[in-house]
């Protein structure tokens, strides 16, 4: 116990105080290093845009619509690996026949889900391999949708389909 007492009775107050300036010290310099560290990660953000786009349009007997998507996008800062298309619900019944191609005509994996609750859009995601920006890729998107042309007198079918939209 003696000991102990000994030992306390060394300290010195400036040197703790010391101590807990340096501490907090690197507190804070690793509190700097994680917001660069964020700062850094949103410096990292994907920016991209739509170079070129083509539509086809193939009106089918049955009233379906055949329809190929050759979109080009830009892709001016980051790292990609996945692109979609949203398609409205709009004046059709189903969305079949669905592929998706690179600008070489080589099949990519996709997936297809629909939110008729929330937004009332098809969204086809589809990945490719790894780009960094600068580049420049075009992808194919062929889908057909039913039912697809307006009948509304008995010799009259209409079609009314917005192959742009506003999205882009």
């Amino acid at each position: 116990m003696g000991g102990l007492l000994a030992a306390q009775g060394t300290l010195n107050p400036d040197r703790t105080r010391l101590r807990c300036v340096l501490l907090l010290a690197v507190g804070a310099l690793v509190l700097l290093a994680a917001q660069a560290s964020v700062s850094h990660a949103s410096a990292q953000e994907k920016v991209y845009h739509l170079a070129a786009n083509a539509i086809s349009l193939d009106v089918v007997t049955s009233g379906a619509l055949r329809i190929e998507e050759r979109l080009t996008f830009s892709f001016d800062l980051g790292t990609f690996s996945f692109a979609y298309r949203d398609i409205p619900w709009q004046g059709f019944d189903d969305l079949v026949d669905i592929s998706v191609l690179d600008g070489a005509q080589v099949p990519l994996n996709y997936t297809l889900s629909f939110a008729p609750q929330t937004t009332g859009d098809w969204h086809i995601r589809w990945t490719f391999p790894l780009v960094t920006a600068p580049a420049i890729q075009t992808f194919i998107i062929r889908y057909t949708v039913t039912n697809a042309l307006l009948q509304p007198a008995r010799a009259l079918n209409r079609l009314d389909w917005e192959a742009v939209g506003t999205g882009w």
